[in-house]
């Protein structure tokens, strides 16, 4: 028998659905790719998970979107010069900062 087969039987792997995104613009900033999962209600609060140095949003956060989204509307955003965020001839932490609010005005949050 096959090892890995007889691991499967043994132990539970969740395999999360990746959420959809899309690339939003965010006004005379440029456009970044977005995903917006709702939460239980239409009103429930937003979280907007951040990621680290050299990963993307959903790279650093996709195990955590799903549960998360029981409770709260979920975003997640590619920062400037990671996967498809925005392009700019220079990297600012404050760049990264204004482009999160940038993100808040436009979903309305």
């Amino acid at each position: 028998m096959n090892p890995l087969s007889t691991l499967r039987h043994r132990f539970y792997v969740p395999y999360p659905r990746l959420p959809t995104g899309e690339l939003v613009e965010l006004p005379g900033r440029g456009s970044t790719y977005v995903t917006d999962t709702p939460g239980p209600s239409p009103d429930a609060p937003a979280v907007v998970l951040l990621h680290g140095l050299a990963c993307t949003g959903l790279l650093n956060w996709f195990p955590a979107i799903e549960p998360l989204s029981r409770r709260f509307r979920v975003v997640t955003m590619d920062q400037r010069w990671h996967g498809q965020g925005i392009r700019s001839d220079r990297f600012s932490l404050t760049d990264c900062a204004d482009d999160v609010v940038a993100l808040a005005d436009v979903l309305g949050l």
